[in-house]
């Protein structure tokens, strides 16, 4: 709905913005505001991304300075499947937010007038009271798998790693009106990448 950026450098004469009827305070041309080191996304936000990534929540933060972008209320998300290899989806919520944590990058990957991060997250984490749906590929049938937690659902990309935390659950379907089911404090998932054979 609403958007506050902050920058390097300030560029508005406060002196003269004092002022009501001046408004030559509010001419940025010519003006150097450097990069972008801080966002404050009000209201209700949507973040898109590759491979059909939508993050639905509100009232997210990005600093510069702890490289992370967050929310802390409730967020839900969907992923997939992704525009090339092994047709994987998944899709989610928690309840108390959501965390993206970024490397600094000093070389400015992004362009010299946004924040010095890394394009691609380090992790990504789902604060907790937590529920994600997974569908895979399993011998030729799609295959559903849910996970939920109390605690935090964590994405690693460099590792392909997903750990959940506090009263973990997960379910799957069997024939008929069967299911597995598996209760566990801690778990961790390690996903493979398939290569392009192309």
């Amino acid at each position: 709905r609403s958007a506050r950026v902050r920058f390097e450098k300030t560029v508005f004469d406060t002196k003269s913005a004092s002022e009501p009827d001046d408004i030559s305070s509010f001419n940025l041309v010519g003006q150097d505001a450097g990069r972008i080191v801080a966002a404050f996304l009000d209201g209700e936000v949507r973040i898109t991304g590759p491979d059909n990534l939508v993050i639905d929540g509100q009232n997210f933060i990005f600093r510069e300075e702890t490289a992370q972008l967050y929310s802390d209320y409730e967020i839900s998300f969907r992923y997939g499947p992704p525009d090339h290899g092994e047709p994987v989806a998944l899709q989610g919520k928690s309840l108390d937010g959501l965390t993206i944590s970024f490397n600094p990058a000093p070389n400015a990957p992004l362009g010299s007038d946004m924040p010095r991060i890394e394009e691609r997250p380090r992790s990504a984490q789902l604060v907790g009271r937590v529920s994600v749906d997974f569908v895979t590929q399993e011998a030729g049938q799609a295959t559903p798998t849910r996970v939920s937690s109390q605690g935090p659902f964590t994405y690693e990309f460099a590792s392909n790693t997903a750990k959940f935390s506090d009263r973990v659950l997960v379910t799957r379907p069997r024939q008929g009106r069967h299911r597995q089911e598996l209760e566990c404090n801690w778990l961790a998932l390690v996903f493979s990448q398939i290569a392009d054979e192309q």
